[in-house]
Parts: structure tokens; C-alpha cells; sequence
């Protein structure tokens, strides 16, 4: 039997919408969804059309079977063009529920689901906001074709997309470009709870465990071409080279490798062959290009476009491609290095090589990321008030705190949630990293006025040591000596510059690695 996709657009749909809804979030069993259902069918559909129609970012999209008419699935796509929490906004609550233990419960739930969202989802977004399938029609195919139109819109309209799932939605939603990005825990809590407090507890089988996901804008990964490294193009006009295209090695971390390395290379694709000019291989690190002589100047323009910088090799030195050769009088131009040693180049290494992470890092890791959020956004906050930083390197830092996003939330709301994820990590192997990112968010005036030194900071209650016992721990021993070998190979003028290298042993041990076979430096 075949299926056909809706969008609501009278009063009189939503009945059937809502009935659908009503039998498919009983099985399997959602406490939390008890809370927006309330106690009464009737009152819980009328609400729910009521926020429907007074809100142009909410689109109703359902299922029906052809053969019977009936509807059999139902979603609310939330579309904001725009950042829906640019401004701060109060919290939603449990109005619709008679005073009592329940709303009591209703309001803790309520309050910890939706906080997540302004800090989580601060940029112009959709938002799947339910999705259900009646129990009898699963597994037809109506799931997706709801995710389907709404991430047909996400792509059109070039948004990333968050979805808040429960363990029966996961497996779809990572099909269609989602992502884990953090945990979503609910509960309620008081002290000496009635008895009707535990009841409802228990009924509503509380704990609660959901997960927080997002789709990349067009369901890829965000991978940029960034610090590229160089483009050789030789004398003869017909054969350029582009060699070593640069990725951003920390997104390249944070992703799947493989399909990083892809999409890094589709990124280029487009750019560059789309103008007709280039026809690429990305079989090696060495792209070969063919060009005519009348498109130099396009390869130079599209290169600067990509942050790749275009040489000609001439002898042994190389000058800027289009310069008219003017650094070449000069006797200028840039020295190529004599090193002829053949090394892997860090962006062609897959970086599991280096080594994987224990999973045990997964269970605090979304926790970790928050917390690093929000010590950004205090720093921004109490560096604001300093009129002026005199030392370069913290000029360069206050900088890159201006350039963040700000956060909707007040300097002792940040305080009070990095507080409270610090005592959740406590007992957890991150707890260094975590207390790092406390100090130096509640010490940024102090650091930016130079009254006190990071250092200085770190080093105290021995938050320093705890980090680099964290560090190893976190990865097999080979993991922290690869990837600075392999980016010395890389990087022929690579700098080492050692602060605070009396303090402990972590710099004696790192500095084993960056080295040739023979022991010859890898670094000045």
C-alpha cells in the first residue's frame, strides 16, 4: 500500500494528527511526552493547534495511507530563518497543569528540557520537533518521508537542523546526517519527597535519557579549506600542480577522517572545476591540473579564493603566480627546502592512526564540550569590562573573545551551570580539564590585566598535572608522538617555543618525538 506525504493547512486535520500521536508515544512508553499531553486529550490537541497557529515557524507534515485514507504518521517541522534565541526569552512553563505534585515534576522536567536549547541551538535552525508513527504502520516508510521534506528545506534554505531522540529514533536520524552532540538527562528531585512524589517518579519511570543531535548544513560535515599550503606551477603552462591543499586538522579530529578527507575534496571540485578551468585527481597528495596559459590569471584569482597560495618554480626559487615576475628581479622570492625526504603530509594521515580515544570518554565528553562553551561566553562576559590589554599574546586572546558568539545567558547563570557540571565531572577522569575551564573563565580579568598568569592559574592545586594525566590516559602512549612527528615532516620550519618548560616533564617527553630516525631535530 502506498503512503502520501501532507501539510496541514485547516483545523480539521489536526484531529486524526493528533489521535496518531496520542497511541504512538505509549509504545514504547515516554514519560517525559506526559508532560505536554497533561491530563486531558481534548485540552492537550486544542493546545498544541493553538501554538501551531500562532507560530509561522511551525509546519504540521503527515502520512496517510492512499488505500484508507487514514493517518498513520505525523511531524512538527520548527523552520527558523532566523536565531530564535538572539533574544533572551523566559521559559515555558507547565502552565496547562492543575497546581500539584505533578506540575511540581512537569516544571523541573520542562525547565531542564528546554534549557538546553539557547545554548545549543543559538543559530538560525530547523528543528524536528515530534515525529511519530501509529504502532501497526512502522517500518513502511512514512519516518522517512517526514525527514525527507524536512531536510529538503534545511538544504534549500542552507540551515543546520537539531533533533532531541530517544533511543527508538536514533538509528533513523543518524541515517540522515545526525549527529550525537550531547546528552539530554531528566529528572526531579526534592528533599524528603511525599509519597505521591515517588509514585509519580516511578510512573513516569523517571531518570529520563534522550540525546541532542544536529545535521550540518546539507548533511556534511563542516570542513573548511584553511592554512593551505602552496600550489606549484611550473614552467611549462600546461602542467600546474596543487599540492598539499591544508585542512583545518581539529575539524578533520572532530569528524569521520575518511569522509572529511571527501568532502575537503568535493569542497575543492566545486570551486575549481565548475569555472572549467582545472580537471583535478585526488588519487594522492599531489593533484595534477591542466590549464591554459590565458586562465593563470583565474587559477590565481580562485587560488586566493581557496587560501591557496600559487607559486612558479624558477630554478630554485619561487616567486607569486601573476606577479609578473617582480620578486624574481629582485632576486627575491621564496627559498624552496633541499630536504628530499618522503614523509606521509599530516592532512593524507588518517588521524586513527594516531590513535582512538577510549570510549569510556563518550560518557563525559558532551558534558566537557558544554562546559568549554560556557567558559567561553564568561570570558567574553568579564573580559568585556577591561578597557584595554597590554600584552600581545592576551591582545590576540581578548581579540578571539570578541569574535565569539554571545551567550543569552547572565555572567552568574554561567557561573552557576559551570559550577554544576564541575561537580558532575568530578568524580570523572576529566575532572583537570574541567577545573582548568573554570579557572580560566573566572580568572579572565585577572590573566587579560596581567595581575595574574595563566600559568600561573593552571598551575595551582596541581590542575596542570591532573590535565596532562588526562591527556594520557585518554589515548594509547603512541598517540601524542605520531601526529608531532608527522606534522614535523610537514612543517620543514617548524618552531618550538618552550614556556614554562622548568615546571614539570611534560616538554623533555614531548620533544623525543619530533625527530628523524637518527635523531636529527625536526624543529629549530
Amino acid at each position: 500500500m502506498s503512503l502520501k506525504l501532507n501539510e496541514l493547512t485547516t483545523d480539521a486535520e489536526f484531529g486524526p494528527i493528533c489521535a496518531v500521536e496520542l497511541e504512538a508515544f505509549t509504545d514504547p512508553f515516554f514519560g517525559f511526552w506526559g508532560v505536554w499531553k497533561g491530563s486531558s486529550q481534548e485540552e492537550f490537541c486544542a493546545r498544541q493547534l493553538s501554538w501551531h497557529k500562532g507560530d509561522p515557524s511551525s509546519h504540521w507534515i503527515y502520512v496517510t495511507d492512499v488505500e484508507t485514507g487514514d493517518v498513520i504518521a505525523g511531524t512538527q517541522w520548527m523552520i527558523y530563518e532566523e536565531n530564535p534565541y538572539a533574544k533572551e526569552t523566559s521559559i515555558l512553563e507547565p502552565y496547562w497543569i492543575p497546581e500539584g505534585t505533578f506540575k511540581d515534576i512537569a516544571s523541573q522536567l520542562l525547565h531542564t528540557f528546554l534549557s538546553y536549547r539557547p545554548t545549543r541551538m543559538n543559530e538560525p535552525h530547523l528543528l524536528l520537533n515530534f515525529c511519530f508513527v501509529h504502532t501497526k504502520h512502522r517500518r513502511r516508510g512514512a519516518g522517512r518521508l517526514m525527514m525527507e521534506w524536512g531536510l529538503k528545506k534545511a538544504d534549500e534554505l542552507g540551515l543546520a537542523s537539531f533533533v532531541e531522540a530517544t533511543d527508538s529514533g536514533l538509528k533513523l536520524y543518524r541515517e540522515y546526517g545526525f549527529k550525537v552532540e550531547g546528552d539530554i538527562d531528566l529528572d526531579a528531585t526534592t528533599e524528603n519527597p511525599s509519597e505521591e512524589f515517588t509514585r509519580l517518579r516511578k510512573e513516569l519511570r523517571l531518570p529520563e535519557h534522550g540525546w541532542f543531535m544536529r545535521r550540518p548544513k546539507y548533511g556534511k560535515s563542516e570542513v573548511a579549506l584553511h592554512q593551505a599550503r602552496f600550489a606549484i606551477y611550473s614552467g611549462a603552462s600546461s602542467f600546474p600542480m596543487v599540492a598539499s591543499i591544508r585542512a583545518d586538522i581539529n575539524l578533520l579530529i572532530s569528524g569521520e577522517t575518511k569522509k572529511a578527507q571527501e568532502n575537503i575534496q568535493d569542497i575543492v571540485k566545486f570551486h575549481i572545476t565548475t569555472c572549467s578551468l582545472l580537471k583535478i585527481s585526488f588519487t594522492t597528495n599531489i593533484l595534477g591540473i591542466s590549464v591554459q596559459i590565458r586562465f593563470v590569471n583565474y587559477l590565481k584569482q580562485h587560488g586566493l579564493e581557496l587560501k591557496i597560495l600559487v607559486y612558479r618554480v624558477s630554478g630554485v626559487r619561487i616567486t607569486l603566480l601573476g606577479d609578473g615576475g617582480a620578486d624574481e628581479s629582485k632576486h627575491g622570492g621564496v627559498p624552496i627546502p633541499a630536504r628530499s625526504e618522503w614523509a606521509p603530509h599530516i592532512d593524507f594521515v588518517d588521524v586513527k592512526a594516531f590513535g582512538e580515544p577510549h570510549q569510556d570518554r563518550q560518557l563525559y565528553a558532551p558534558a566537557l564540550g558544554e562546559l568549554t562553551t560556557l567558559a567561553i561566553s564568561l570570558s567574553k562576559q568579564l573580559a568585556a569590562g577591561i578597557t584595554e590589554v597590554q600584552i600581545p599574546h592576551l591582545k590576540k586572546y581578548n581579540a578571539w573573545l570578541d569574535q565569539q558568539a554571545p551567550s543569552n545567558f547572565d555572567t552568574s547563570t554561567l557561573t552557576g551551570r559551570i559550577n554544576s557540571i564541575g561537580k558532575q565531572l568530578a568524580e570523572s577522569p576529566a575532572t583537570g580539564a574541567a577545573a582548568a575551564l573554570a579557572k580560566v573563565s573566572a580568572n579572565a580579568v585577572a590573566i587579560l590585566s596581567a595581575e595574574k598568569g595563566a600559568f600561573e592559574t593552571l598551575n595551582a592545586d596541581d590542575t596542570l598535572n591532573k590535565i596532562n594525566k588526562f591527556m594520557k590516559e585518554s589515548y594509547p602512549p603512541y598517540a601524542s608522538s605520531n601526529p608531532l612527528q608527522a606534522f614535523a615532516y610537514s612543517n620543514p620550519r617548524l618552531w618550538v617555543l618552550e614556556l614554562g618548560a622548568s615546571y614539570g616533564t611534560a616538554t623533555p617527553g614531548i620533544l623525543k618525538n619530533p625527530r628523524y630516525p637518527n635523531g636529527q631535530l625536526l624543529y629549530s
